[in-house]
């Protein structure tokens, strides 16, 4: 049994997850699910930034924050403010998503890494990758049934 495969597609299964929950939780079923603070928020706030701008709606929902900004000087409201924001902006770009999904959803990003991996894995047989090829769709499967159950 090749264990250096099996915990490199453990590892990417948990890294998928883990990028999904450092972003914020993008793809929450309930808007208020969605940390305006993670780490890397930024990202999911971009792409739906992007979105917005090209539906052109992004400037009325801009307009309406720095309204809002503009009306309150206490410093801790505004940061919970500017969280708020990020989370609406991001429900509202959301659903413009095409792509995007395949990214901020840990389902499919572990599937697009798993792929990318093995492709990279097969063609150079690093960690003999071409002679466990069936271990290796079965640890993705069951990385699979768990990241689902999980999220």
């Amino acid at each position: 049994m090749n264990w250096d495969l099996i915990m490199t597609l453990t590892g990417l299964m948990l890294l998928a997850y883990w990028f999904t929950y450092v972003a914020g939780g993008p793809l929450s079923s309930k808007p208020d699910d969605i940390d305006g603070g993670a780490f890397l928020i930024a990202i999911p706030y971009r792409m739906a930034v992007r979105r917005l701008a090209r539906a052109g709606m992004w400037t009325s929902i801009k307009s309406a924050y720095l309204d809002e900004l503009a009306v309150t000087s206490n410093p801790k409201t505004r940061a919970e403010m500017k969280k708020d924001h990020k989370a609406e902006t991001i429900v509202a770009g959301r659903e413009m998503f095409t792509w995007e999904r395949s990214i901020l959803c840990p389902i499919c990003l572990h599937f697009w890494l798993t792929i990318l991996v093995g492709l990279v894995f097969i063609s150079f047989d690093i960690m003999h990758a071409r002679a466990d090829l069936f271990l290796a769709a079965f640890v993705y499967l069951v990385n699979h049934f768990f990241i689902r159950k999980i999220s």
